[in-house]
């Protein structure tokens, strides 16, 4: 493979790990998760995630194609159905309906109740 080749496919695949991973979104969860820990906690907790991070995605990478051949999948099954889930996604959104994940139902909220009394 020739450099600008190889350049060219790791400016591809960094791209696609920070949209997958989203660090723009996901720094203020892990500013309000340690939120009370002093800089060297909040060191150690975003090594050990960086480094949990890339040992999975490692792992992923190295083994992807056995992993494909285990479960019998190839590429094409794998884009039709992951763009069927893209479409289903975003044909929900277009309806403009709540997600029934992220709504409480009268169930969950009178179990919260609940569970607050008896925890006092």
């Amino acid at each position: 493979m020739d450099t600008p080749t190889l350049l060219g496919f790791a400016g591809t695949a960094l791209a696609g790990y920070f949209a997958i991973m989203n660090p723009i979104a996901n720094t203020p969860v892990f500013v309000s998760l340690t939120a009370g820990d002093d800089g060297a906690t909040k060191r150690d907790v975003a090594m050990r995630s960086i480094l949990l991070a890339f040992a999975i995605i490692a792992a992923v990478s190295i083994a992807g194609n056995y992993i494909f051949s285990l479960f019998g999948l190839t590429m094409p099954a794998l884009r039709i159905t992951g763009g069927t889930i893209v479409f289903i996604i975003g044909y929900h959104m277009m309806q403009g309906a709540g997600s029934k994940t992220h709504t409480p139902s009268d169930e969950d909220i009178r179990t919260s109740l609940d569970l607050g009394i008896v925890t006092k």
